[in-house]
């Protein structure tokens, strides 16, 4: 699966994600949580959306916690050039 930017190609390892982008000719490791925080973004989904989504998979983990975890992420993908939009 590739979504969020053309030029990028992904390569699934098992619930993990590699992401390589050759134009940069840089490789980035997302775990389980982010590449979910990557794919729902690159689709269009809300922080609101995408925080909903973590918490439902991850119960224990206070809502603040996981909303400010999520911007962190969406931070860094959109530095690394990574995230869409």
């Amino acid at each position: 699966m590739t979504e969020p930017g053309a030029a990028l190609s992904a390569r699934e390892i098992g619930d993990d994600l590699l992401i390589h982008d050759p134009e940069g000719r840089r490789v980035c490791f997302l775990n389980r949580t982010a590449r979910q925080v990557w794919e729902m973004a690159g689709a269009g989904a809300s922080i609101d959306r995408i925080v909903q989504a973590v918490c439902a998979a991850h119960p224990d983990v206070h809502e603040p916690s996981v909303r400010a975890d999520v911007e962190a992420c969406l931070d860094e993908l959109g530095r690394l050039g990574l995230r869409a939009g």
